[in-house]
């Protein structure tokens, strides 16, 4: 008989199937009490018109990614950009690219990555320079006019040195423009 009182107290509180619930009467109590307004809802922020710049890129140009804390950047080509975070792929050797993710809390900057080959700037005011030394080392015995003549010849010679083709091939360099930079 001691088995039969749990399953005689299941069947009397069980609702039986698909059947709706009684509703509740109303009691003093729990009659709605007039509510004071809301507060107005912050409006929603703007975005920063820096960062359009960067989700205007197309995808697959090269950018450097400098994060919060770091020294330096990362390299990699853009896949995607949005309002939250940046996906790119970063090539790697020996093995298949990295999807790298960064959330924007966590970049600092963002920058273009512009490679060139040839001489650069720094090249050909090296070569002037060791040109135009060699020219007042040749004519340091003639009067000042000379010596600035041949200063000037030799800064030509040496410019050119750096300007011509090399058997040997120079390295490309990396030029980084900024973007975007976090508030």
């Amino acid at each position: 008989m001691s088995h039969l009182v749990p399953a005689l107290l299941l069947v009397l509180f069980t609702p039986p199937p698909h059947s709706q619930p009684a509703p509740l009467p109303d009691a003093p109590s729990a009659q709605l009490q007039p509510q004071a307004p809301a507060p107005p809802s912050t409006p929603p922020a703007l975005p920063d018109p820096h960062w359009l710049r960067v989700e205007q890129l197309p995808p697959g140009k090269a950018i450097a990614v400098l994060e919060r804390g770091r020294e330096y950047p990362t390299s990699c080509n853009i896949d995607s950009v949005g309002d939250t975070a940046l996906t790119c792929t970063q090539a790697t050797p020996y093995s298949p690219p990295r999807r790298l993710v960064f959330p924007m809390g966590n970049i600092a900057a963002v920058f273009i990555e512009e490679v060139t080959f040839g001489p650069s700037l720094t090249a050909i005011l090296i070569g002037g320079g060791i040109g135009a030394g060699l020219g007042v080392g040749v004519c340091n015995e003639a009067p000042a006019r000379v010596i600035v003549t041949c200063s000037l010849l030799g800064a030509g010679i040496g410019a050119a040195v750096a300007l011509t083709p090399s058997p040997v091939p120079r390295p490309p360099h990396t030029r980084r423009r900024l973007i975007y930079r976090a508030p």
